[in-house]
């Protein structure tokens, strides 16, 4: 790994082979900074005991040239226990270090600034590492932090054999406001304060590990702060945080809306470090999409033309009339009345969208839920010609015929009972899906799964190749950060989620796919078609996240959870990863959503499609609470 030191600064890496000398420090005179006097007091050594220097009774104790205040230091002892600071450090280092200057590393998660030209770009920063929400949390406990809103977290690491240090600074005063709060982790160190108006003096203050230490006031805008490298003997990580200047500074006043619009971002605890982000967007920018993608079939190539020839000769049906559907599938479903008045769906789909024998066994469990257990869905017909649940058409294409159920789209005001009938239905898909692996012979190796390598580098794909993500580059990193954020604590959890019991799930259960009967207050399922292998705990994530976004009621939410924890009762694996699986089927409901859109590149996305509108405002809460669903349980 290379350095990234520029101009004068050096580290051990590449001081041999800089041109430019490196300037030669005059000796200065050494104070220690006393946290319970808040006092620099002056000496002629170093000592390594806590006991405070001017204690000791000498004739130069009350000397102002020996001894003077500094306003603006604050130290908070074991502001974490040793168990927190090794977890922490672990979190951390998962991400990607960057080189950057004097021998450090940075990870970072913020805004890009142009301090000369005072520019801000936020579409880089997408919310803060998880582990900073606890962080956080504690520090605004203090009354000393209440209003504190972390805009900024810089990770640096420190290691003596890289000779890192930092120079002398000031940090800039038009972005960063009052409060410099940092973690310091694994070592101690001295922090170094320097003031140009008090000549070759410097003042140290001892910073133990585990200690939280601000700067403020004085010490924030008078006195340069620095690390020296003979202050660093083994390896040191500081966890920054930074808050904006006051809402009445030139900043926040010329760009109000900016400002706000990074302090909701800053309220995420599922963003990227920017060197992972940008690893993430080289990594996949480029490439071309390898998914096949097809568009809806059309009418006038597919075999719909010959529709009442072949179901006559398949299923003995004849056609009196038929209404192509305009409905939620990708696929074309179409109304069939018969001749004796009998209706019935009739699906048609190319043969890309599955194997045949993936849809053969998502319509074997279809009739096994129908027979079984009177589950309120369609029973898919056998041909008469063929004793089979599926007609291949032209070598491309698939039919299928099923009973038809009658009923209208649920309205958000039904009946309560509603939302636990759908809870408890989708419990029963679970224990029926368990009983009918158990008894049938039908190997299901073949079936579609997700969170597999493919399904993961397939998700990425269709992210970046999709039109609109080209062109709105925060709305594609906030969807990169869940995505990615996701994938890696799933890999985490390994040990967890290989616990977590897995089939056929019906990947697709809300109330945009289903029926509701007034008069009989029943609900019936209406398609099964996105069924894939998968964690069960996938399926209750997505129908709970299309049940908030559709009626944006926790109540609602609750229903369901009381409906499904009825009939099967979640384990505590389960509960602990329910948010996670939420934001990852939102997330990727969202890719597949928007990638479906036709959106020009003056379209207004958020305004041509409210339900996508609705889904990115819901990802939203739940980056902000990470724990939004698993309080619902409870």
């Amino acid at each position: 790994m290379s350095c990234g030191c520029k101009g004068i600064r050096s580290c051990l890496k590449c001081e041999g082979l800089k041109t430019e000398s490196i300037p030669q420090k005059s000796p200065e005179i050494v104070f220690i900074y006393c946290n319970d006097c808040r006092q620099a007091v002056r000496i002629d050594f170093y000592e390594n005991n806590s006991k405070c220097p001017h204690k000791v009774e000498n004739e130069h104790t009350n000397d102002p040239s020996n001894v003077f205040p500094i306003d603006g230091i604050y130290l908070i002892a074991d502001f974490i226990d040793e168990k927190e600071e090794t977890e922490l450090v672990n979190e951390i280092d998962q991400d990607l270090w960057i080189p950057s200057q004097s021998g450090r590393l940075k990870q970072d998660f913020g805004v890009k600034v142009n301090f000369k030209k005072q520019i801000v770009k936020y579409n880089m920063f997408t919310g803060m590492p998880s582990y900073a929400q606890m962080l956080i949390e504690r520090i605004k406990k203090n009354r000393f932090f209440q209003d504190f809103q972390a805009v900024e977290l810089c990770n640096l690491d420190y290691v003596n054999e890289r000779g890192s240090s930092i120079d002398p600074h000031i940090d800039n005063t038009w972005i960063w406001g009052e409060r410099l709060v940092t973690l310091n982790l694994l070592s101690d160190t001295i922090i170094c304060l320097t003031n140009n108006e008090i000549k070759n003096s410097i003042v140290y203050i001892p910073l133990p590990r585990r200690w939280l230490f601000t700067l403020y006031s004085d010490a924030r805008y008078d006195y340069m702060h620095s690390i020296q490298r003979q202050h660093i003997q083994s390896r040191r990580v500081a966890i920054t945080l930074r808050e904006f200047v006051n809402n009445n500074e030139k900043l926040y006043i010329e760009n109000t809306n900016l400002c706000e619009k990074i302090i909701e971002i800053s309220k995420r605890f599922t963003g990227l470090s920017v060197g992972r982000l940008e690893e993430q967007i080289k990594q996949y920018q480029h490439q071309t999409n390898d998914i096949e993608r097809m568009d809806d079939v059309d009418v006038q190539t597919s075999p719909i033309t010959r529709l009442n020839d072949i179901l006559k000769s398949e299923y003995g049906v004849e056609i009196f009339t038929t209404k192509l559907l305009d409905s939620y599938y990708l696929n074309e479903t179409i109304l069939i009345t018969s001749s004796d008045n009998i209706k019935y769906i009739a699906k048609l789909m190319h043969k890309t969208k599955l194997s045949y024998d993936n849809l053969k066994y998502i319509l074997l469990f279809q009739n096994y839920l129908y027979e079984s257990c009177n589950y309120p869905c369609s029973k898919v017909l056998l041909s008469t010609s063929k004793n089979s649940l599926i007609t291949l058409i032209d070598t491309n294409y698939y039919l299928f015929l099923q009973t038809y159920i009658d009923g209208n789209e649920p309205s958000i005001d039904v009946d309560e009972n509603y939302y636990k009938q759908m809870g408890s239905l989708l419990a029963q898909w679970r224990l029926n899906y368990c009983t009918f692996f158990s008894c049938t012979n039908v190997i299901h190796d073949h079936i579609e799964e997700e969170f597999t390598d493919d399904w993961w580098h397939s998700q990425y794909i269709c992210l970046f190749n999709t039109k609109y993500f080209q062109i709105n580059e925060y709305r594609r990193n906030f969807l990169l950060s869940n995505l990615y954020n996701c994938q890696q604590k799933l890999k985490q959890s390994h040990i967890i989620t290989d616990k977590l019991q897995r089939g056929l799930i019906h990947n697709d259960f809300h109330t945009n796919n289903t029926l509701y009967n007034n008069n009989e207050n029943k609900m019936f399922v209406m398609d099964f078609l996105d069924a894939k292998k998968s964690y069960f705990l996938a399926d209750i994530a997505n129908a709970l996240f299309h049940l908030f976004v559709h009626t944006k009621n926790e109540q609602h939410l609750k229903l369901f959870i009381n409906g499904y924890c009825e009939l099967f009762k979640l384990e505590q694996d389960e509960l602990d990863l329910i948010d996670l699986f939420i934001r990852l089927k939102l997330t990727v409901s969202l890719i597949c959503d928007v990638s479906n859109e036709n959106i020009d590149q003056n379209d207004n996305l958020e305004h041509s499609n409210t339900f996508i509108d609705d889904c990115f405002c819901f990802l939203e809460k739940l980056s902000t609470n990470l724990y939004f669903v698993k309080q619902l349980f409870h």
